[in-house]
């Protein structure tokens, strides 16, 4: 009769995360919308410490409600779910949300942008 004699190991991993800016690694395409359609943006950036993440249109901040557990945005237009890294656009106006969407992400080690366009149609051009 052969006898195995089996030993555990504890073995013990450390991930060290290094420190590095931001890279923006998806952003919603440029697209045609038609007015009063609710629209998501999306903007997911990776990098240590974790990026903040603020939206302009035409290059002012925009005024956005921030959706968590225990916020309300039901009045909002602008709503930015951070946990699915997504701007929503409740009942997209024409012309006042058309035009161009830039996604700043900053942490304290930089800052990236990315940019897409928003061109709305109005009830009228359907």
């Amino acid at each position: 009769m052969v006898f195995l004699n089996y030993q555990l190991y504890k073995v013990c991993f450390h991930l060290v995360l290094a420190p590095a800016s931001p890279v923006i690694d998806y952003i919603t395409p440029s697209k045609v919308v038609n007015a009063g359609d609710n629209q998501i943006l999306q903007c997911r950036a990776g990098g240590f410490p974790k990026a903040n993440i603020t939206w302009y249109k035409n290059g002012s901040p925009l005024k956005v409600c921030i959706k968590n557990s225990e916020s309300v945005c039901s009045e909002a237009h602008y709503i930015w779910r951070e946990d699915r890294h997504d701007l929503e656009i409740s009942r997209v106006n024409y012309p006042d949300d058309n035009g161009a969407f830039t996604c700043v992400a900053e942490n304290r080690f930089g800052l990236v942008t990315a940019d897409l366009k928003l061109s709305v149609l109005s009830k009228y051009n359907n």
